[in-house]
């Protein structure tokens, strides 16, 4: 709590300051999610076009239930039976489920998956690295995948460069 409140102290000192910090952390004026988003809410909206049905806070609020009840069995059973194992998968659904379901997701948060995922890979099973290699790739082309769009829309020359060689290697070995 200390640090929290060294850290939310300078802004605090305003009140229009602390709401503008809200409204960063929690855009919710932007819309359930903009451009293309490979989440289930981009998806859904192409079938039901909701962002056309539905004010925000309906959808602000829809998701935000969607989002805890994904990921409120493996928090529960983490909290049950908390193991090594529990704990990595739990971090695995959470971060995939918040990708999926939350509100505004942006492409980039593929990436706070990814590292779960990794951990779920090596840390269960103690093999070397070396022996995880086509698991890995698959992992990083799903999110590069997710990603393309973002690349393809701004000036992002070298890192489209980047990422094309580093994915060519996992599409064709």
């Amino acid at each position: 709590m200390a640090t929290f409140g060294l850290i939310w102290w300078p802004f605090l000192q305003n009140l229009d300051l602390a709401k503008q910090v809200l409204l960063r952390i929690f855009p919710l004026d932007r819309g359930l999610f903009e451009d293309k988003v490979a989440n289930f809410w981009c998806s859904l909206n192409v079938a039901l076009k909701l962002k056309d049905k539905y004010d925000q806070n309906a959808l602000a609020l829809g998701s935000l239930a969607v989002t805890v009840f994904t990921v409120l069995p493996s928090n529960i059973l983490l909290l049950a039976r908390p193991s090594k194992a529990n704990f990595l998968g739990t971090l695995l659904t959470t971060s995939l489920a918040f990708f999926l379901f939350s509100y505004q997701v942006h492409e980039k948060s593929i990436l706070l998956a990814a590292f779960p995922a990794l951990m779920n890979l090596v840390g269960l099973n103690l093999e070397p690295l070396y022996q995880k290699v086509n698991e890995i790739q698959d992992i990083f082309a799903k999110c590069n995948f997710s990603l393309l769009g973002t690349l393809w829309k701004t000036d992002a020359d070298l890192v489209r460069l980047h990422v094309d060689l580093l994915h060519a290697p996992i599409a064709y070995p």
